[in-house]
């Protein structure tokens, strides 16, 4: 999927917009991203933070991930919605929180990482790679 995404949070402080393919489309279900999304899974996309720009400031909390890298996790400073995710691990990329998309029906995710912590009334299709 080649594309050009456009996205924001709900009060319209933070805009984005991410070009070219994604380099992956997941569902997160560690215990970071379900507290930070208020609910079983964080579904995100991941893009070269060279085809990625965002206008407005957004804040910034950093947790540690399962693997002991630290993640940002981005919000608008206003409103709170998240909106971004950047892992240490992987410097190169930005992982854009699907429910900031003006157009949510373009994703289609790919796999599922720490699903040994989500939850059986959070129901994700079982064909979907785990990891």
């Amino acid at each position: 999927m080649k594309t050009s995404l456009n996205g924001g949070c709900t009060c319209g402080e933070i805009r984005y917009q991410a070009y070219g393919k994604p380099k992956h489309s997941l569902i997160c279900q560690c215990k970071q991203c379900q507290k930070i999304t208020g609910t079983g899974n964080s579904p995100q996309m991941a893009f070269d933070t060279k085809s990625f720009t965002l206008s407005g400031d957004l804040k910034y909390f950093d947790t540690i991930a399962n693997d002991g890298n630290t993640v940002s996790h981005g919000f608008c400073a206003t409103c709170g919605n998240p909106i971004l995710n950047k892992p240490a691990a992987f410097p190169d990329s930005v992982y854009i929180l699907i429910g900031s998309l003006d157009n949510t029906e373009i994703f289609k995710p790919e796999f599922v990482v720490i699903g040994n912590s989500g939850y059986d009334w959070d129901t994700i299709d079982p064909d979907l790679k785990r990891y």
